[in-house]
């Protein structure tokens, strides 16, 4: 795991510009990986089932899927050093740090939810 920080470290110190055009987009198109997931995945998957539990599930990791999109240069370069000095497959590199970004994604926004939920603020 500390492989990882420091490849990211290393990618980043690199191409800063990449995370400062991440953050600017994730800024001007917050409607766009939040407000999809809630309202259009969420009114999709009801119609499919009545489990409240997996529709939440859905609408989390759809966050997760679009908020990990902004970074997917960032890791595309981050698995390409991980693939070179591992001597693994890109492929198989790349695939696990999304779905860990998907997956952290996924429960930090959960969390906001229920901490917003149990504030009242929704």
């Amino acid at each position: 795991m500390r492989y990882y920080f420091q490849s990211y470290k290393q990618v980043l110190k690199k191409d800063i510009m990449l995370v400062l055009i991440a953050l600017v987009l994730l800024f001007f198109t917050f409607g766009y990986w939040l407000v999809i997931p809630v309202f259009y995945v969420s009114l999709t998957i009801s119609n499919i089932t009545n489990s409240i539990i997996i529709n939440y599930l859905c609408i989390l990791f759809s966050v997760g899927f679009l908020f990990s999109l902004y970074f997917l240069p960032i890791n595309l370069k981050v698995a390409r050093n991980i693939a070179v000095s591992k001597k693994h497959s890109f492929l198989s590199c790349f695939l696990m740090i999304e779905v860990v970004w998907i997956v952290v994604a996924a429960i930090l926004f959960g969390i906001a939810i229920i901490i917003f939920l149990h504030l009242n603020y929704i």
